[in-house]
């Protein structure tokens, strides 16, 4: 566009007396610079040729001085210039293209529209009908593509059946006919109340995978990253390629080429037979015409669904931030260089990479003058008329930061071209990432410059209300409180880890509990600030990971406590802490296995909804909307299980000792963490008011934690304070065997350390809690001593 802009300078300075100086930018570096020019107000450039996707980026540029004024409305300026002849713009260049927000931010100068070329002779040869479906014509591609045996312009090396290059655009006119059929407000990208990806679906995946088939039959297979435009050009117009991919201004080029007269564009780009309906799925145009109302019926009464994508032309924009003079002589600028006899000389000089935008511009003579060849031009030029009369038109993409989305987009070609990809996967990563950019930017503001781009109204959501800045504060306080105050609790255990009454309660699963519950405190924070797809997905994967831990070491505490004094027949029985770590490790582990399935399936993303607030209300929530009431079901049921086996042995242990054996203590807490998740499902299930559901939500997890820290860990924090933390007493703890039953014990002379046998009934013995392996001798009634064994619970 520089040399198209250059080329007219001087003229216009004759004739006006205005004095233009273009400054040439890299396309990838026009955004950072310009919209350096506005943030800082610096404005060093007046105006800008720019894609009217990135108007977008100008328009909405809340940062930018002077907003929401960055760039000028020509609207009125071109009302009063009859020399510009507005109307005689296609109409889409003139509104969609130019147009944002009910503003004329732009002067369009290119009308990138994508063709299809042919050569027509080669079809004729072979008796081929110029192709109405996709799949028709990637049969017909397969059928021109055979390796040595294909020489198209008899140069003796194989040549192909089609010339294509990457981009984003071509895919976007595949994908517009199984996804568009009632034209350009039905969102085809996108859901147009929560600006969902449409992507996650049958008729997607198979647009996608039969795009990616063209790729396999160019030039040595390359996937579309690798193909560039000039070297696809210059191939189809040397005659080594049977279609060609490109952009309208190939019309301007093919007169070089010296089978030009051969050449021809396909009218309407190829359609598809099926379309999608609402759920993605794939639904015949012949059973279904309501559902295709653009669908073209042919004389062999095939029902075609024919789309066009209407990518972004360059547009010549104007800065709001200089003075009216400027602003009026930079349009004149813009305005000249698109009347239409200065524009007509620009679209049919191949330098300038023009693409035909004006009705005016499709007539023959001009054509014919520069020394096109008659026939074969207008029957371009028919095409491109039928091109931009389609009323299934696909508008490009225009949001914010337009390019990061479209990018994306790029990748799925080129993935899907590699068959040991799998298509659900390379899907629901498109998915995940477009989803995760929309979060990024903010959704509804996404949303409502989505909608403005189709032509459509703001999306009404009334007034969105949001959960008291108090309420989430003081949960974010309390929540870092708990955690501080945890964190420092296990800087205690971990410093006195050899005082006995850390000691004995094994340090590493004091250590787990405790990093279970600093996760849990996290989660409520992270639940407390603004949805994202990142904040709802980390606070669902910190509850979980640290309730599991919390929910997995008590249990194995209270397994253990249960099997040495539940043990009826004086069995030796040998649990140290290595013995109970595969409890922990399964209960941690099942759980994972939840989140990873649940976040592949379906990520909880922040959701607009109306439940628990008024009419004219929504509030935006973290929500997995289709599966996620099945995980949570299933996390509940798990959770609910453990934790019901978890009371049954803590209530089988409750005559166990108290002191410095655990079992009582652990059991309490798993009673109150039982109380707490029963009390957080009825909330969760019930309770639709947004402020209360939130406070309790935070509180059940809150109480619950804390609650389990505080009875497993004051008594131990408040003997040590007192200077007992290495004290220990045979009455700590007490194990009484009562029942009618004979036992064996082993005795040692205290003198000889002989050892002998004594039998007897209903015994009671006393002994002394130790660590791991100790061996502590207690008073046997055989005069000897009676070797106990403990491990500590």
């Amino acid at each position: 566009m520089a040399y198209l802009m250059q080329k007219h300078v001087d003229s216009f300075r004759e004739e006006t007396g205005i004095t233009v100086n273009v400054n040439e930018l890299e396309w990838q570096n026009q955004i950072p610079e310009v919209m350096g020019d506005l943030l800082d107000g610096s404005v060093v450039y007046d105006g800008f040729i720019t894609r009217p996707d990135w108007l977008v980026d100008f328009f909405s540029c809340e940062a930018c001085p002077g907003y929401p004024t960055v760039l000028q409305d020509l609207s009125e300026l071109v009302r009063r210039d009859p020399n510009i002849q507005w109307t005689d713009v296609a109409p889409y260049f003139r509104s969609l293209n130019s147009n944002f927000g009910g503003q004329l931010l732009g002067i369009t100068l290119d009308g990138d529209i994508q063709s299809i070329y042919y050569r027509a002779d080669i079809l004729e040869q072979f008796n081929l009908p110029m192709p109405r479906t996709w799949n028709e014509m990637i049969a017909q591609v397969k059928q021109l593509t055979n390796g040595a045996d294909v020489d198209w312009n008899d140069d003796g090396e194989p040549d192909y059946g089609i010339c294509a290059y990457g981009g984003n655009s071509f895919f976007f006119n595949h994908i517009a006919s199984v996804m568009q059929s009632k034209g350009p407000t039905q969102g085809t990208l996108f859901d147009l109340d929560t600006l969902e990806p449409l992507c996650n679906n049958t008729a997607f995946k198979t647009a996608a995978l039969e795009f990616a088939e063209f790729y396999r039959y160019g030039p040595m297979g390359l996937p579309p990253v690798f193909r560039w435009q000039d070297s696809e050009r210059l191939r189809f117009l040397n005659g080594r390629c049977v279609f060609l991919l490109d952009w309208s201004d190939m019309t301007a080029a093919f007169n070089a080429s010296v089978y030009r007269d051969s050449i021809a564009m396909i009218p309407l780009f190829p359609g598809s037979t099926h379309v999608a309906d609402e759920n993605g799925e794939l639904i015949s145009c012949a059973d279904y015409p309501e559902e295709c109302p653009y669908a073209v019926t042919y004389e062999d009464g095939l029902v075609v669904n024919h789309a066009a994508y209407m990518p972004v032309s360059w547009t010549g924009a104007v800065s709001a931030q200089i003075p009216p003079r400027r602003r009026q002589a930079l349009y004149k600028f813009f305005a000249y260089l698109s009347q239409p006899d200065i524009s007509i000389m620009d679209v049919v000089d191949d330098l300038t990479g023009a693409n035909p935008y004006r009705f005016s511009q499709l007539e023959l003579e001009p054509w014919v003058a520069v020394g096109f060849p008659p026939v074969a031009t207008q029957r371009m030029l028919d095409s491109v008329n039928s091109i931009l009369k389609v009323k299934n038109q696909l508008p490009s993409l225009r949001v914010y930061n337009t390019n990061a989305y479209t990018v994306l987009y790029d990748g799925v070609v080129n993935s899907a071209f590699n068959t040991s990809l799998n298509i659900d996967d390379i899907v629901r990563k498109l998915y995940k990432d477009l989803d995760a950019l929309t979060d990024q930017v903010g959704r509804i503001r996404q949303l409502q410059l989505y909608r403005s781009n189709l032509g459509l109204p703001p999306k009404s959501f009334d007034e969105e209300v949001f959960v008291s800045d108090g309420a989430r504060y003081a949960m974010i306080a309390v929540a870092s409180v708990c955690a501080a105050l945890t964190l420092a609790v296990a800087v205690l255990v971990i410093v006195k880890r050899k005082v006995k009454v850390f000691h004995f309660a094994s340090v590493n699963y004091c250590l787990g509990i405790l990093l279970g519950a600093v996760l849990c405190f996290v989660a409520v924070i992270l639940y407390s600030v603004e949805p994202t797809t990142g904040s709802c997905t980390s606070a669902l994967w910190m509850v979980m990971v640290g309730i599991s831990l919390m929910l997995g070491t008590l249990f194995a505490k209270t397994y253990r406590a249960w099997r040495l004094f539940d043990n009826q027949r004086l069995s030796k029985v040998r649990l140290r802490d290595i013995d109970i770590l595969p409890v922990v490790l399964v209960v941690v582990g099942l759980a994972l296995v939840i989140l990873v399935v649940w976040t592949a399936v379906e990520m909880p993303t922040p959701t607009p909804t109306k439940d628990g607030v008024g009419d004219d209300e929504y509030i935006v929530v973290c929500n997995s909307s289709n599966n996620g009431l099945a995980f949570f079901i299933t996390t509940v049921c798990y959770f609910g299980v453990l934790l019901l086996v978890a009371c049954l042995l803590g209530f089988k242990t409750r005559k166990a000792g108290e002191a410095f054996n655990e079992s009582k203590l652990v059991a309490l807490s798993v009673y109150n963490l039982a109380f707490c998740s029963v009390l957080l499902v009825v909330v969760v299930l019930v309770l639709n008011d947004p402020d209360a559901r939130f406070i309790l939500v935070c509180v059940a997890v809150l109480i619950g934690v804390f609650f389990t820290v505080a009875i497993l860990f004051v008594p131990k924090i408040y003997i040590l304070a007192r200077g007992r933390g290495d004290q220990v007493r045979v009455s700590n703890l007490q194990s009484t065997l009562i029942g009618s039953r004979r036992a064996t014990t082993h005795c040692t002379s205290a003198t000889s350390g002989s050892s002998n046998s004594a039998t007897s009934t209903a015994l009671e013995y006393t002994v002394t809690v130790a660590a791991d392996g100790d061996r502590v001798p207690m008073p046997c009634s055989c005069g000897g001593s009676l070797l106990v064994r403990v491990q500590s619970v």
